[in-house]
């Protein structure tokens, strides 16, 4: 959709712009000046590449309108009165570091920290600061941590669906699972699904099923590539062939190889998300598929060895009770 052409400004305003004649290019955080009107009248570089704005011309001031929602922490969106710079306007008074994020039409959020200072009775200088990063690492965190607290109590089958149900969770997906890979990298375990893909979506057999990884669908790609892949729309992709009988349906797919010593050693895959997957989904599930290999490793070197025990007792008993028969 092309971008709309950019708007006058109305009579008298252009002497408000005039008196704040601020040079907002030396500052190295995103600024904008706004009008009464919620109208963008000027842009520093910053703000232009983190808010996808055009640059203002110094001739026509107004910057032309992003197609653009802000949202709180709980998605709901921000009223136009209610936005930091209305307030600021309306109350004269400076609003500090408030938390929203900017939802872009492909489904994206980015979140920003927003202040907004009141310069004159029509004027507010908005700042922005990109807390994306630090609000992403604070999430992983706090999922790694109750999946520390959880984990030495639970199975692996446990284990691997509360890790599935936290990359759902951060990344706002409907279906997930996590598969190991055998060391002869041509061989997949079906290991677990997530919560929700067990008991809404998918219903088809092979939990602890091997099979090679030749068989595999598309999903099996970021294996035999060795790196993440984003599937945004599955049914298009090249080569596609449908699902197995029972298998949930997939819109849109995020997989992640974890590696270990060279190899790939277990494969996370979250699905239809709502939008678009975005490289910040990649950090995300890639970040907690490594925090979390850790502990279902081990649990699963345990698993087997007291599978292994268990073997070897019904076997000595077996040979046991044959030779009081004999």
């Amino acid at each position: 959709m092309p971008a709309p052409e950019p708007e006058k400004l109305p009579e008298g305003s252009a002497s408000w712009v005039e008196q704040v004649a601020l040079p907002l290019d030396i500052f190295p955080q995103a600024i904008t000046l706004v009008d009464g009107q919620g109208r963008i009248l000027r842009a520093n570089a910053e703000a232009c590449r983190l808010l996808g704005l055009a640059p203002s011309d110094p001739e026509r001031p107004i910057v032309q309108y992003p197609h653009w929602t802000l949202v709180r922490s709980d998605g709901r969106p921000v009223r136009d009165t209610d936005l930091p710079g209305a307030r600021a306007l309306r109350d004269q008074r400076r609003i500090d570091e408030e938390e929203l994020g900017l939802l872009r039409p492909d489904g994206e959020v980015i979140w920003f920290s927003i202040t907004a200072v009141p310069l004159n009775p029509e004027l507010v200088l908005i700042t922005y600061g990109d807390v994306s990063v630090f609000r992403r690492s604070q999430a992983i965190e706090e999922a790694a941590s109750r999946l520390a607290d959880q984990g030495p109590g639970l199975s692996l089958e446990k284990f691997l669906r509360a890790t599935l149900d936290e990359a759902e969770a951060l990344t706002g997906s409907c279906i997930g699972f996590y598969h190991f890979v055998e060391e002869d990298q041509e061989t997949i375990r079906l290991q677990a699904w997530s919560t929700r893909t067990e008991a809404e979506f998918c219903h088809a057999e092979g939990k602890g099923r091997h099979y090679p990884i030749s068989q595999a669908g598309i999903w099996a790609d970021c294996l035999r590539v060795g790196h993440p892949l984003i599937h945004n729309d599955y049914a298009s992709l090249p080569g596609w062939q449908g699902l197995p009988l029972g298998h949930a349906t997939l819109t849109r797919e995020l997989v992640v190889p974890v590696h270990r010593a060279g190899r790939v050693v277990a494969l996370l895959g979250v699905g239809n998300k709502a939008t678009n997957y975005h490289q910040a989904d990649v950090e995300v599930v890639h970040r907690l598929a490594v925090l979390s290999w850790h502990l279902a490793d081990s649990k699963r070197a345990n698993e087997a060895l007291q599978e292994s025990l268990l073997t070897n007792q019904a076997l000595i008993q077996a040979i046991q009770i044959g030779r009081a028969h004999v």
